[in-house]
């Protein structure tokens, strides 16, 4: 029989009988308030990977934020040569941090996303389009791996491993008492469990009405674990424990050594760092529930209410041991940090130095830098400088990672405006920066990064003025 020891997130705040109990006799989002509106964030129905329910009986803390079973989309290698080799990738969508906030997300009522990101009852039934890397276009170098898709409904930044929170929000001038599951990380453990074969083998129904099995995940030679976002966040929380578990199980590993691959992809999930910024006269620093007039309040407040509080959420676990004798493992909820600092296992970035939405939410809050007001080219200017430090990250990183071929990091650093890339075919395949008087687009540039070829690490000169040509239309198609 298989090993399948996961490990879990440790140091984590024990929710009392008595309260788990209480929070059970509340409604759920949809008896509390009706039903949801979705919002962006939304994939479309098509035929490019196909859809497999996580079955509540088998893996009863795969839930939703509503109380609706996990789901994701899956497509087989098409090719021998590429049998075992996996991009598993993680969705995106931003997160929901009190009982108001996952309240207005439900409603459609928090600018960027809606119910969708709490519900998979949205997830379209058969099959899902498939874009950028997932893309069967002949010159993707990815395109006859295997390929995963999670659907992102846990509205937690998949940390979470708690159900059946109390929350309250507003709603219709009164107080409204409901619950909400936060069971992201859980969620990752079903569905790796699921590819793993340790429910029994794992198929799907393609669009022509045919079984077609999936191969073990524990056969891989590659495993590329992949995500947008709040999907990039994720991988960077759940990256080197997934490793672990990876390792621990492959049929390719032995006691002389494992030759397994495996490579976290973030894209779109690493913005402005707090740490530089002026945080006196930001939003957060007005708001009285919150009160984070510095770069340690707000982080002591995401990681104690949010991260440690409401999603009991699990955490870089050698971030957290680090930091245990110096007690600021608060700084392990800063995501720019456990990246640069933390992260053991060896990583792709894909980073926009003009990133629409995460670029406009930074100068929204109100942030300054060095008493200066952050606005979009003075924010561009830093984001260069802050990547290209992430790009000879092996000399900067406070927990070095182990010498290694993929290591430094690999670094695709445009300027063109675009927030996730990973799944979409336009940033995908019409983006290309100039190097040496080379074009590389990013999946070719992955794919150096993977085979140990240069450059593996390019990054647009910043211009407030220009269009840089990495924003010219590309190889359309």
């Amino acid at each position: 029989m298989k090993a399948t020891i996961w490990g879990t997130g440790f140091g984590l705040l024990a929710m009392s009988w008595a309260a788990a109990l209480t929070a059970q006799t509340l409604p759920e989002f949809e008896q509390a308030f009706g039903p949801g509106k979705p919002g962006a964030g939304a994939v479309v129905r098509g035929d490019g990977l196909f859809r497999v329910d996580v079955p509540l009986e088998q893996y009863p803390e795969a839930l939703c934020a509503d109380g609706s079973h996990a789901v994701f989309y899956t497509r087989a290698a098409s090719t021998r040569a590429h049998r075992d080799d996996w991009v598993i990738y993680l969705q995106g969508g931003g997160s929901c941090d009190s009982g108001q906030d996952c309240y207005d997300r439900w409603r459609g009522q928090d600018g960027n996303f809606g119910a969708n990101k709490l519900s998979s009852s949205f997830a379209p039934r058969g099959g899902i389009k498939a874009g950028g890397i997932e893309n069967r276009r002949a010159d993707n170098p990815f395109a006859s791996w295997n390929h995963v898709f999670v659907y992102y409904c846990s509205s937690d930044a998949w940390t979470g491993q708690v159900a059946d929170v109390a929350l309250s929000a507003e709603h219709r001038g009164e107080q409204v008492e409901y619950r909400a599951h936060f069971q992201g990380a859980k969620i990752i453990n079903a569905v790796v469990d699921m590819l793993q074969h340790n429910a029994g083998p794992l198929s799907y129904l393609d669009n022509e009405g045919r079984r077609q099995r999936m191969p073990d995940l524990d056969a891989a030679s590659t495993v590329l674990f992949a995500g947008s976002s709040a999907g990039g966040s994720g991988v960077r929380s759940n990256a080197d424990r997934l490793g672990d578990h990876l390792r621990a199980n492959n049929l390719r590993c032995d006691a002389e050594g494992c030759p397994l691959r495996y490579a976290a992809v973030i894209d779109a999930s690493y913005g402005l760092s707090r740490e530089i910024l002026d945080h006196a006269d930001s939003r957060a620093c007005g708001e009285a529930l919150i009160g984070a007039c510095s770069y340690e309040l707000s982080m002591r407040h995401q990681w104690e209410i949010v991260q440690r509080g409401l999603r009991q959420g699990l955490s870089d676990q050698s971030c957290v041991a680090f930091h245990r004798e110096t007690e600021d493992q608060w700084r392990c909820a800063d995501g720019v940090h456990l990246l640069k600092h933390h992260l053991q296992t060896p990583f792709f970035a894909r980073v926009d130095l003009q990133d629409r939405l995460v670029m406009g939410n930074t100068i929204e809050a109100g942030y300054r830098y060095q008493g200066v007001e952050l606005d979009r080219a003075l924010y561009g200017a830093l984001e260069e400088i802050q990547l290209r430090e992430l790009a000879i990250n092996d000399q900067l990183a406070e927990e070095p990672r182990a010498p290694g071929p993929l290591e430094p990091p690999g670094v695709f650093g445009p300027q063109c405006g675009d927030h996730e890339t990973l799944r979409s075919n336009q940033p995908t395949y019409q983006r290309a920066i100039v190097a040496d008087g080379q074009a590389y687009q990013m999946l070719e540039l992955l794919q150096n990064w993977l085979n140990g070829d240069q450059p593996s690490a390019v990054i647009e000169n910043f211009d407030p003025e220009a269009m840089p040509a990495s924003c010219q239309l590309q190889n359309p198609g």
